[in-house]
């Protein structure tokens, strides 16, 4: 009798032992199968981080999608629950969004470059560009805040700022290295120049509705990885080069 007292303890022991490891290897599961984040009307920035976290919410086992809007309308949008949060914004955008809330690890860091067709001049940082009359585009928050009393143009395309320039209309383009890289490559582009050294670096986050903060800490984690195994780095060089072939 004792030994089957001892057998039956050792057997329910091993039993448990099974089930939690079980348990532990399972994924983790979501009430969230799929979720709509907003951005940018469509240009090359908006797909190259929609292609990082297309990835990262795939790996917690749900898809997205992806809507893009004129600036302002995407905040509005994200900021009251009518899509699950903001694809990407500069850091500290829920201080005046509180029912954004920010992923504190960066999806990638970016060089805020100033473009040309014809003015030279060293770059010192955003004061420096106060003497032209500057383009961004809308709800550019980073370009909005550092331009405040400057003479500046917003639109919501990039192509149109681009046009402009190219017409005298304006003097500048301000927009990051990666955002303007691909529209800069088509044949029918006059001549634009980068000026160095950048206006600035900053990175970019990614954003989700207060509905979905049970999301905040995995996605963390996911992006966490991606960028420390170079994944990250991957997708943003393997998608800059199918934009680039009109893929």
């Amino acid at each position: 009798m004792r030994y089957c007292i001892i057998f039956c303890l050792i057997l329910n022991s091993q039993v448990c032992i099974s089930q939690a490891s079980t348990r532990d290897t399972e994924p983790q599961v979501y009430n969230q199968t799929e979720l709509v984040f907003s951005t940018f009307n469509s240009y090359t920035l908006s797909h190259v981080v929609s292609s990082v976290l297309k990835e990262a919410y795939v790996k917690l086992g749900i898809s997205t999608s992806i809507s893009y809007l004129p600036g302002n309308r995407s905040l509005l949008y994200s900021s009251t629950g009518r899509v699950d949060g903001e694809l990407f914004r500069i850091e500290g955008i829920q201080r005046e969004f509180p029912d954004l809330i920010q992923i504190t690890e960066p999806i990638l860091e970016l060089e805020t470059i100033a473009y040309s067709s014809d003015v030279e001049f060293n770059i010192n940082g955003w004061k420096s560009l106060n003497p032209y009359k500057l383009g961004f585009l809308r709800s550019f928050k980073k370009a909005e805040k550092n331009t405040q009393g400057m003479n500046t143009y917003q639109d919501d395309s990039l192509n149109n700022l681009f046009k402009l320039l190219n017409k005298g209309r304006i003097d500048l383009v301000i927009e990051s290295q990666i955002g303007a890289s691909v529209i800069l490559q088509l044949e029918d582009k006059p001549v634009i120049k980068a000026l160095y050294p950048p206006v600035d670096r900053f990175y970019i986050y990614h954003y989700l509705h207060t509905k979905n903060k049970n999301l905040l800490l995995p996605i963390t984690d996911v992006l966490s990885e991606m960028r420390r195994s170079g994944e990250i780095q991957q997708i943003i060089d393997s998608t800059l080069q199918k934009l680039a072939k009109g893929k």
